[in-house]
């Protein structure tokens, strides 16, 4: 019985604190949309290293944020995966016909020239 009081207190913990989290979250979402917005206007004088807020956010989530998630997400699939989930994803867990070729030639891209291409990508990002 003290088993579940105690599981049942943990739970109502995590229940309230994550009410909290995401209160802030909300929160801070909502503050960074509206310095988004009004950069477009009012705060359009503000400047962050050469860039508006919303140029700013911009830059960030698509020139910084989309290349670390794509080379994080391939040299998950590449290197941590496996390669027989990463067959089993490619095929639909086997009721796609692909053959072995092939397979280990999309294995071989996702490990060794997908991350250098990204990588190249930032380099001359960085240099432009």
């Amino acid at each position: 019985m003290k088993n579940s009081t105690t599981q049942a207190a943990k739970r109502d913990s995590f229940a309230s604190s994550f009410g909290v989290l995401v209160a802030l979250a909300f929160c801070g979402i909502w503050i960074l949309g509206c310095l988004c917005s009004l950069s477009f206007g009012p705060l359009s004088g503000w400047k962050v290293m050469g860039k508006t807020i919303f140029d700013l956010f911009d830059f960030l989530s698509a020139d910084v944020l989309m290349l670390i998630g794509g080379l994080l997400i391939v040299l998950f699939a590449g290197w941590k995966l496996g390669k027989k989930v990463v067959f089993e994803e490619l095929t639909n867990e086997e009721k796609l016909h692909i053959p072995g070729w092939l397979l280990k030639t999309l294995l071989f891209l996702i490990r060794f020239v997908a991350p250098a291409a990204l990588l190249a990508i930032a380099f001359f990002q960085i240099h432009e």
